[in-house]
């Protein structure tokens, strides 16, 4: 069973989500990018501190969280190698990005983009299995 602050967590958590995309809708380049790296560093914290919060509650079942992350981890380095360090311009040449900004928006881009390929594979290979069983 879920504890009340784990709920009221997870319910704040989606707010802050609705009010990211509306903000992000309203004014895509500023504001909008900022909350978006604030709400993914939360993000990250928090599932580093329920995994540390699981994993000293029960150990067994942290271990694929754990690992989890840690996968996360690796394919964010792996995009962050594979980027190409140039800055981001726009049509009439105004600078968007330097390298370093480019650099993790690429990474971050290559691990999301695995990520759904991994998340669209395992769900079509669970419905194949679920229909011969």
């Amino acid at each position: 069973m879920e504890s009340s602050a784990l709920r009221y967590f997870r319910v704040g958590m989606y707010a802050l989500g609705i009010l990211l995309a509306v903000i992000t809708i309203f004014n895509p380049t500023g504001t909008g990018f900022i909350a978006t790296a604030i709400f993914l560093g939360v993000a990250v914290i928090a599932a580093i501190g329920f995994a540390i919060m699981t994993f000293v509650q029960n150990p067994k079942s942290a271990v694929k969280t754990l690992i989890s992350l840690g996968v996360i981890v690796v394919l964010f380095f792996i995009g962050k190698s594979i980027t190409p360090a140039e800055p981001v311009y726009n049509v009439i040449g105004e600078k968007l990005a330097d390298t370093n900004v480019a650099l993790y928006a690429g990474a971050s881009v290559f691990t999301g983009m695995v990520m759904m390929l991994l998340t669209f594979l395992i769900f079509i290979v669970s419905e194949v299995v679920s229909f011969f069983r």
